[in-house]
This record gives structure tokens, sequence and C-alpha cells, in this order.
């Protein structure tokens, strides 16, 4: 049994963790933006439109990676679902 105290400390650590994660994804958005800004300005030289095309692709599969691996460790507990259930990939959770 968790008290009152830890839960909440818990949840302020969860609170940090996702405001963290949060930034670093807004992160990874901005410079993947720059990054395809600069594959598609015809100015630059073409030895740095490929190196940006190269950060573009790896920015984009860092998010895709975040957006399949990570989300349900990001996200909020639901009420009443018990912690646990969410890291048990050993058993079958049918319906």
């Amino acid at each position: 049994m968790t008290t009152p105290l830890e839960k909440a400390l818990t949840n302020a650590m969860r609170f940090g963790i996702s405001l963290a994660t949060s930034v670093a994804i807004c992160d990874l958005i901005v410079r993947g933006e720059e990054a395809r800004a600069c594959v598609e300005d015809r100015s630059q030289p073409l030895e740095l439109r490929t190196q940006a095309l190269k950060e573009a692709r790896q920015i984009n599969s860092m998010l895709v990676m975040l957006a399949q691996n990570g989300q349900a460790r990001f996200m909020p507990p639901v009420e009443g679902k018990d912690e646990k259930d969410d890291l048990d990939v050993s058993s079958n959770h049918s319906n």
C-alpha cells in the first residue's frame, strides 16, 4: 500500500518525465522541420542538402520509434488499471 506522499512523489516524477519527453519531442520536430527546409532550399550546396536529408530521416525514424514503442510508457495511467499490467508482456491480454 502506498502512502499519499509516495503517490504524490510518483505523480510528480511522472509529470517531470512527461514534460522532459514533450520538450525533447518538440525539439526533434523543430530540428526535422529545419532539416527539411534546408533539403528543399535549392540555393544550398548539394552536400549540405544531402546531410540535411540524412538528418531529417534520422529524426523521422526517432519520432516513429517514440510513437510506436514509447507511447504507453509516457501516457498517464488509466484510473482503476494496475500499472503492472502495462509492463506484463508475457501474458496474453485477450478480451
